[in-house]
């Protein structure tokens, strides 16, 4: 039996292998990844509007993006822009980090729907309206 390939490997692998690919390469790959890309490019920003060298920038968005309890550098954003650049990047990086770690939980689940899915309208309608309201709910009663 062949599989067809697939991002992170073969589709006819269990899903809980697939998952767990899934999730480590995410988690130790393309998050940190995109952190530090963030960082850096907007690093430079604050850098720039701050009047600090290019790479303090980018060290003190690095430090608090992972929330450093040592800082990577002694400067404080002092100016009214640079803090609230500094604030839209954490946020940024916040939003970054927790989407794809909430995506990567929930792509085998959403494979495994939709695999089970029917291929009508009805169907559609049924899982959209029905069942998933209805799995949240029961899902959030404590």
């Amino acid at each position: 039996r062949h599989g067809k390939p697939a991002l992170l490997g073969l589709r006819f692998w269990p899903w809980w292998i697939r998952g767990r690919i899934s999730l480590y390469f995410v988690l130790f790959a393309m998050i940190p990844t995109l952190v530090v890309i963030s960082c850096t490019l907007f690093g430079l920003l604050l850098a720039a509007i701050e009047g600090w060298p290019a790479l303090a920038g980018v060290k003190y968005l690095l430090a608090s993006s992972v929330v450093l309890a040592n800082p990577l550098t002694a400067l404080q954003p002092t100016s009214l822009g640079g803090d609230l650049w500094d604030l839209a990047i954490g946020g940024f990086n916040f939003l970054v980090v927790t989407c794809a770690v909430g995506l990567v939980t929930q792509m085998n689940l959403i494979t495994i729907i939709g695999e089970e899915m029917p291929p009508t309208h009805g169907g559609f309608f049924r899982f959209l309206f029905v069942y998933t309201p209805t799995l949240i709910v029961v899902a959030s009663i404590p």
